[in-house]
């Protein structure tokens, strides 16, 4: 915002020349901005081929007391091994689709309601189809205005899921329903260069409290030019909640070596890095630190 007649914004070079008025009535995205990542490689030798592809679309619009976040993602894997000399042939797939939601209202200064909800089918969480929604309440203990520059905000929330599974998991179920609860605290810093933050959450079922996890993660985002960026990042978790994994899912050394399910593990870590690019309304300069940057909240249910 610039000064001049409130509500109004200034953009250079804009309809009638420099420092021209313009209003967010005159916004063809109405304040949403958008988000589309994509990746795709092969790779392979005489007898192996491996193909991957994924993408995503974003979509999200940001007031002073509303947040609202919708999000696409696909992605498909396949490897093929062919030996004919060994009468040995194996296609592999691991494929996943997802729809998610997120909506976020500012309750007080301090406190923030949050609705999460999601739907997707992902070969290695062995489903057909998964189905979440998950009230969340967050309270910051800076106020929400310095989130310019600090934040730490704790998160608690509920989660009911359904199950639908591609093959019948460890704990004989082929379809099911469940309730968890989640804590979370979270702290972030952002400077000109970029922002840096870090969370810690636990969880556990609601009917049984020793299938639980607790997770630490980590990651710093640098700005690289207008509405591009790079971010890294690194998680690790101590889990106890595997209830998706299919019954025999680890009896195959072939499985296990080809990671294309999930298999039962006490932890696990990874680390990233990737570019984004957003592009949409130039109206989206207001600053909403509620639930985070994304609005999904901080609950995290391993599967």
């Amino acid at each position: 915002p610039t000064s001049g007649a409130p509500g109004c914004w200034r953009r250079p070079g804009g309809p009638g020349g420099p420092g021209s008025a313009v209003t967010p009535a005159d916004d063809p995205w109405d304040v949403w901005v958008f988000r589309v990542r994509g990746s795709g490689g092969m790779s392979g030798r005489t007898n192996y081929r491996s193909r991957r592809f994924s993408g995503s679309l974003n979509a999200s619009r940001v007031t002073e007391e509303w947040k609202v976040s919708l999000g696409l993602s696909t992605s498909y894997d396949d490897t093929r091994y062919d030996y004919p000399e060994l009468d040995y042939y194996r296609l592999s797939v691991r494929r996943s689709h997802s729809l998610s939601g997120s909506l976020i209202k500012a309750l007080a200064p301090r406190w923030s309601a949050g609705l999460r909800a999601s739907a997707r089918n992902a070969t290695y969480y062995n489903f057909d189809f998964a189905a979440t929604l998950a009230p969340t309440l967050e309270y910051s203990f800076f106020p929400y205005q310095e989130a310019t520059r600090r934040s730490l905000t704790l998160q608690y929330g509920v989660e009911g899921a359904y199950h639908d599974y591609q093959d019948r998991t460890i704990y004989f179920k082929d379809r099911e329903t469940v309730f968890s609860q989640s804590l979370s605290v979270s702290l972030g810093f952002t400077r000109p260069w970029g922002n840096a933050f870090a969370m810690m959450e636990g969880g556990h079922l609601l009917n049984d409290i020793d299938k639980h996890h607790v997770s630490l993660f980590g990651g710093l985002s640098l700005r690289l030019g207008r509405g591009l960026s790079l971010t890294l990042s690194a998680n690790g978790s101590r889990v106890k909640d595997l209830i998706t994994v299919a019954a025999g899912a680890d009896d195959s050394v072939e499985e296990i070596l080809l990671a294309r399910r999930q298999f039962q593990t006490d932890y696990t870590y990874s680390t990233s890095i990737g570019l984004s690019y957003s592009f949409g309304s130039i109206f989206n300069n207001i600053v909403n630190p509620r639930f985070g940057s994304s609005g999904g909240g901080g609950m995290v249910i391993y599967y």
